[in-house]
């Protein structure tokens, strides 16, 4: 499928191949952005999966939103913004939040969901 295809299909923004698959769409009235973690010949094979994220992306946001809440019970959570969606080849995908800028750098949690939309109870925590 062309890069074309690809952004007409799924109903993207933008779709950049250059160093990986990357896209941007507007989702939760803002923008989001977004990979595929995998090889070319198994990005057609996340079409379907990436669908039904975009479609049920409140539901979503609300559940990864309610695990981040219990792990910081002081914190209002709901001022937190949904800016990363990470596919992978296994159909597993990963929502993702900035949260403040540390001395390590900017802190981003992570919410890990298998296809089927369970949610993995380990956050998980990058620095860039």
């Amino acid at each position: 499928m062309n890069e074309k295809d690809f952004i007409k299909e799924l109903n993207l923004k933008s779709f950049d191949t250059e160093d990986g698959f990357y896209f941007t769409i507007d989702l939760l009235d803002h923008e989001i952005h977004g990979s595929f973690n995998c090889k070319e010949k198994q990005l057609e094979n996340l079409i379907n999966i990436a669908k039904d994220v975009f479609k049920n992306i409140k539901e979503l946001n609300k559940n990864a939103k309610e695990l981040i809440q219990k792990e910081y019970s002081d914190d209002d959570v709901n001022e937190l913004k949904l800016d990363d969606l990470i596919f992978y080849k296994n159909s597993t995908f990963s929502l993702g939040y900035f949260t403040t800028e540390t001395p390590a750098g900017k802190e981003w949690i992570y919410v890990k969901l298998k296809k089927d939309f369970t949610i993995e109870k380990e956050l998980i925590y990058e620095y860039y």
